[in-house]
């Protein structure tokens, strides 16, 4: 276990010595939104890093936004809901051939807190709704991730979202650095074996959580990212098979 001397340092030569190092996002997620068609989920956690209303998030972060040269495109929806803490989310993958037509969606909830002085996110995903996925008995978690404008003032603003990746937090898990376990997760309405969706859940009460969150420089730990920018269109969400066979 890490004693609380250079708990930092010590925390980031751990990931270093696991030969795990900041990249390029190249798996298919979508930031916030937790969507994907590739072979694993975002890591979620049990419990939130802290109640809604704890900070304040960046109102300039709302808005609709999209990739804009990856295959397919991704598009991210982030509205004020009834709860001034509270976002509504919409996440989105879509090729765009002749007819413009999702790979996958859902819909979450997400608010902002704070660690250290840093901000995350917490998203959780609305059950049932677009391609929801999930494991008998297990409810969705929290998405933990981060949420960065870049150039917020200017033409050529971008938003980076950014998340910890399934093998880090796998082998995170399995130092016992954290408690956690692999959820066997599938897509609702889809059965077969190509359309598990495993992902690693954080299982830590909330006051280990942020202490472990608070160990690390965040771009080690949430090294997974996207980067999308301001868009006027949101393509109609149109069912995909796993809503349309239900």
């Amino acid at each position: 276990m890490m004693t609380k001397r250079d708990d930092t340092s010590e925390a980031n030569e751990l990931v270093n010595s696991m030969g795990h190092k900041l990249t390029e996002f190249r798996f298919i997620i979508l930031a916030a939104g937790g969507l994907l068609a590739a072979c694993s989920a975002p890591v979620e956690s049990k419990f939130a890093l802290s109640e809604p209303g704890q900070v304040t998030y960046d109102s300039r972060i709302l808005g609709t936004w999209a990739s804009k040269k990856t295959s397919p495109r991704w598009y991210l929806s982030l509205k004020k809901s009834q709860d001034q803490h509270i976002i509504n989310v919409i996440g989105g993958a879509y090729d765009r051939g002749e007819k413009i037509r999702p790979v996958r969606w859902i819909k979450a909830r997400a608010f902002a807190s704070e660690v250290g002085g840093k901000i995350y996110f917490n998203a959780q995903r609305l059950k049932n709704i677009g391609d929801y996925y999930g494991a008998p008995g297990v409810e969705p978690g929290y998405i933990l991730l981060t949420l960065i404008l870049k150039q917020a003032d200017s033409p050529n603003k971008s938003l980076w979202g950014c998340f910890m990746s399934h093998k880090l937090i796998g082998g995170l898990i399995s130092k016992q650095v954290i408690l956690g376990e692999e959820i066997r997760a599938k897509y609702q309405a889809e059965g077969n074996d190509e359309d598990k969706v495993p992902y690693y859940r954080i299982n830590s009460d909330q006051q280990s959580l942020r202490g472990f969150i608070g160990k690390f420089t965040p771009s080690l730990l949430f090294d997974q990212c996207l980067e999308l920018y301001p868009s006027n269109e949101f393509p109609e969400l149109q069912q995909t098979k796993s809503t349309a066979d239900r």
